[in-house]
C-alpha cells in the first residue's frame, strides 16, 4: 500500500510539473517580495503624513492630534477623555448606526485613546479600504456634532472609566507621580477626575481649540501606499482655521503623596527622566532593562535585580521609563495586593539596585540589558498598529520617523559608563514618591534613603 501510494504521488507530481511547463510565467512577475517602502510628506494642511508599505493585504492607520491630557487646563481637566468617548457618534453626515454598519461590513477595527500629549485615532483594515478609513477619520475630526442628548451617555461612560481606574492601585500611583513630577501639562491625568465639572459645551470648546489639523498632527499608515495616503490626506484634511497656542515647556518638580486605596498597595519612586528620541532616553531604556522586573523564562530563576527583589519580597517590582516630547519620567514601582510590608520591602530593594547601578554594571549584565531593550523595542514595532502609533507620535513631534534599525543601533551604542551615568543623573534629581494603598503601613520618603 505504501509503495503504491508513493508511486501515485510521484506520478501526480510529475503530471503537474508537465502541465505547468506549458505555461511560462510572465516576465514581469517578481521572483521575490518587494522591499518595504518608507515615506514622509507634508499635506497641504500642514498635516504630517508618513507610511511604511510592506505590500501586505492588511493595514493600520493612526491619526494623532495634539488634544491629549497635556492640553487641558485646570478648568477642563478630563475634557480629552470626554472627547475620546465622543468619537464615532453623530456627525454632520452620518449616524452612529451607519458608521457601525459600514465599519463592520468592511471588517474594520477602529478605536480612540488618550495619551498625555495626543488624542489617538487608530484603525486596522483591509488595504483596499484606505479611502474609506481616511474619510471616516476626517468626518469624526471635523463633523462630530456633540449633540446634547449624547452627552449623558458619554458622561456615564467616562464616569465608569474613572471608577475602574480608581480601583487599580498601580495606575493610581503612576498618575499621582506624574502630577507631582510635572504639576500641570504632563502632570494632567489620563483619567477624568471625580470632581470634574465638564459640560457638553466644555467638550465642544476643547475640541475647537485643540482638535486641530496642522503641523502638530500626524497621519501614519503601515501597509499602505505612501503616495496614495498623502493624496487622500490632501483631499480630506483641510488646515484648521484656528492656530494652536504654544505648549508651555515641561518642568520637573518632584514631591511626595500618600493616597488611601481600598485594594492593593503600591510604592512608586520616580525621578527626572529624558525626552524621547535622545541618547539619554536610550541610556535610561537600557538602565530600565538592566534593572528589569520580569522573568524571561517562566519557570526559571530571576536574573535581573528587580526580578530578584520581587521574588524575595513577594511583590511585583519593576522599572519604567516614560518619555515625552520635551521631558521624561524614570522610576521604580513595587506592588503587592495583600501586604503593604511586601511592597515596602520591594521598593527598598529596588532603590538599592538603582544605587548599585550608579556604581557600575558588569559586562554580561550590560549585554543582557542592551539585548532585552532592543528586543522589547523591536517586538513593539513588529506589531503593526503599535508601529503606526509610535511612528505617528514621533512624526507629529519631530517631523521625521526613525527607522527601526537606527533606533536599535542607538540602544546598542549604550555603554556601561552610559548606564552608570544615567543612574547617577536620576538619583541626583529630587525624587517623586507616591504611596498608595494602606498608607499607614507604607514608607515615607525620609525612610527610603533618598
Amino acid at each position: 500500500m505504501l509503495r503504491h501510494a508513493a508511486t501515485r504521488a510521484f506520478s501526480s507530481s510529475a503530471a503537474r510539473a508537465s502541465a505547468y511547463a506549458e505555461f511560462a510565467l510572465p516576465k514581469d512577475v517578481p521572483t521575490h517580495a518587494p522591499a518595504p517602502v518608507a515615506t514622509v510628506a507634508n499635506a497641504e494642511s500642514g498635516l504630517r503624513v508618513g507610511a511604511f508599505d510592506h505590500h501586505g493585504p492588511f493595514a493600520s492607520l493612526v491619526l494623532v492630534v495634539p488634544a491629549g491630557a497635556r492640553a487641558e487646563s485646570s478648568e477642563t481637566l478630563g475634557a480629552a477623555q470626554y472627547l475620546k468617548n465622543y468619537a464615532l457618534k453623530y456627525t454632520a453626515t452620518q449616524t452612529p448606526l451607519k458608521i457601525a454598519r459600514e465599519v463592520e461590513l468592511r471588517g474594520v477595527t477602529i478605536n480612540t485613546s488618550v495619551e498625555r500629549e495626543h488624542l489617538v485615532y487608530q484603525a486596522e483594515f483591509l488595504r483596499d479600504d484606505l479611502q474609506f478609513v481616511v474619510s471616516l477619520l476626517a468626518d469624526v475630526v471635523y463633523n462630530t456634532q456633540f449633540n446634547p442628548w449624547e452627552f449623558k451617555d458619554v458622561a456615564a461612560l467616562t464616569a465608569a472609566q474613572t471608577a475602574a481606574a480608581a480601583g487599580n492601585v498601580t495606575d493610581v500611583a503612576l498618575e499621582a507621580a506624574h502630577r507631582l513630577a510635572f504639576r500641570q501639562g504632563l502632570g494632567n491625568s489620563l483619567i477624568a477626575p471625580v470632581y470634574s465639572n465638564i459640560t457638553n459645551e466644555t467638550v465642544k470648546a476643547f475640541a475647537k481649540d485643540h482638535l486641530l489639523i496642522n503641523n502638530q498632527a500626524a497621519l501614519y499608515g503601515v501597509g499602505v501606499n505612501g503616495d496614495e495616503l498623502a493624496s487622500l490626506a490632501n483631499t480630506y484634511f483641510a488646515q484648521s482655521a484656528a492656530a494652536k497656542a504654544a505648549t508651555p515647556a515641561a518642568k520637573y518638580f518632584g514631591g511626595e503623596s500618600r493616597i488611601d486605596v481600598a485594594k492593593g498597595n503600591n510604592v512608586t519612586v520616580a525621578f527626572n527622566g529624558a525626552a524621547a528620541n535622545t541618547q539619554d532616553a536610550a541610556a535610561l531604556s537600557v538602565l530600565a532593562a538592566y534593572l528589569g522586573g520580569a522573568k524571561h523564562v517562566k519557570w526559571g530563576n530571576a536574573v535581573s535585580p528587580l526580578a530578584k527583589a520581587g521574588q524575595d519580597a513577594h511583590a511585583l517590582v519593576r522599572a519604567f521609563n516614560a518619555t515625552y516630547s520635551d521631558a521624561g519620567l524614570f522610576g521604580l514601582s513595587a506592588t503587592c495586593k495583600t501586604s503593604p510590608h511586601n511592597a515596602t520591602k520591594g521598593i527598598q530593594a529596588a532603590i538599592v539596585a538603582l544605587k548599585q547601578a550608579a556604581q557600575g554594571v558588569a559586562p554580561q549584565d550590560l549585554t543582557r540589558a542592551v539585548n532585552q531593550a532592543k528586543a522589547a523595542y523591536l517586538t513593539t514595532v513588529d506589531a503593526q498598529v503599535a508601529h503606526a502609533r509610535a511612528a505617528a507620535a514621533q512624526l507629529a513631534t519631530t517631523g521625521q520617523v526613525t527607522a527601526a534599525a537606527d533606533a536599535a543601533a542607538s540602544l546598542a551604542k549604550v555603554s556601561a559608563a552610559d548606564v552608570a551615568r544615567a543612574a547617577e543623573r536620576v538619583l541626583a534629581s529630587k525624587p517623586t514618591i507616591v504611596a498608595a494603598g494602606k498608607t499607614v503601613d507604607l514608607p515615607y520618603a525620609d525612610t527610603l534613603g533618598l
